[in-house]
């Protein structure tokens, strides 16, 4: 590879695993609300629907801004690895994309319905079903890439249904329903509402023990299916695993014991070391192996190009970002107190 090029495109890849971290994490549990609330529509309490529905509130499209974000640094960066994941990952990749436009339309359509009626009760199924959907496809085209089929021209059409990218696919779900679960166990106690942080106390405590076991399983499958992948990723230079592991863990100490700050933390550093560890265990050179490397990136002008262009946009999506949550997390905050003292006058 052109030695020229090595840093800016290092510096690259690492920006696109922050941003697909960022997505995973804040458009994780954004998916796992609308998975949580269809599951537990026709048990919940009403305070536990509306919390879910202020959570997400007018903020929730704004996370997609990084998927666009991962797939123009793709379609620029990494031209001949965007061309290969949109041939061979076409079907899931428009399943999923298809999952976030009907998600956002339903939404749309039940959160400005004057009354309750047949068109907001199957807004809220499609609402449910589309949340689903899109973790569970975007989840298989990364499971998909981890394995060897993805190379082959032979059974590369069929890459995303093996069983490694099925299993990728449930875990994803899995992942963002516990992200959504820790998430709102320390809203509901920033708002003071015991009962429903108790609700999601154990929402959490479940849905943390069911995601890792899957994670062990997964780990157990790849060691079998596909034995390179997995040495990198357990025994590699990196100790990531181990990390996430260790982030689990703590996450589950946290919520027993009622420690929501720390519970957020420590689960969102175990899904970013799950997301890191494949990054670095899968490059885009692994991707494509019959491609040199110095075929799959951009020429260096372009990359330093587009380092400047990412530095001089975050120094303003950043800040309106932050701007943005607190805006409305501190209206919503206001509100719900608001409703407090108007219901014990």
């Amino acid at each position: 590879m052109n030695p020229e090029a090595i840093l800016p495109a290092s510096i690259l890849y690492g920006t696109l695993l922050l941003a697909l971290t960022a997505y995973a994490i804040l458009g994780g549990a954004d998916f796992g609300a609308g998975i949580w609330e269809f599951n537990t529509s026709f048990r919940s309490h009403r305070r536990d629907r509306q919390l879910l529905r202020e959570v997400i509130g007018p903020v929730w499209e704004a996370n997609h801004v990084w998927l666009i974000f991962v797939l123009v640094i793709l379609w620029s960066a990494m031209p001949r690895v965007f061309q290969h994941l949109c041939v061979v990952m076409w079907l899931p990749l428009l399943l999923g994309l298809a999952g976030i436009v009907c998600r956002g339309a339903a939404f749309i359509f039940r959160a400005y319905s004057p009354v309750e009626n047949s068109v907001t009760r199957a807004s809220t199924v499609l609402f449910g079903l589309a949340s689903t959907a899109a973790p569970f496809f975007l989840g298989t085209v990364v499971g998909g890439m981890l394995t060897h089929q993805a190379n082959d021209p032979q059974s590369s059409q069929n890459a995303w249904l093996n069983p490694l990218a099925i299993y990728s696919g449930f875990f994803g779900v899995a992942v963002c329903l516990y992200l959504c679960s820790v998430f709102l166990f320390r809203e509901a106690g920033l708002r003071h509402e015991r009962f429903l942080m108790e609700i999601w106390r154990s929402r959490a405590m479940l849905s943390g023990v069911w995601t890792g076991l899957l994670a062990m399983a997964g780990l157990a499958f790849i060691s079998s299916e596909q034995p390179e992948i997995a040495s990198r990723l357990i025994w590699g230079d990196s100790p990531l695993v181990l990390l996430s592991w260790a982030g689990g863990m703590f996450s589950m100490v946290a919520i027993y014991f009622r420690w929501p700050l720390a519970a957020v933390l420590a689960s969102v550093l175990a899904v970013a070391a799950v997301l890191w560890g494949a990054g670095l265990a899968v490059s885009p050179a692994t991707m494509i192996p019959e491609i040199p490397l110095d075929q799959l990136v951009a020429p260096p002008s372009v990359l330093w190009a587009m380092l400047v262009a990412i530095a001089g946009g975050m120094l303003l999506l950043l800040p309106s970002l932050a701007w943005l949550f607190w805006l409305f997390k501190s209206s919503s905050a206001l509100d719900h107190e608001h409703l407090a003292h108007s219901s014990h006058p």
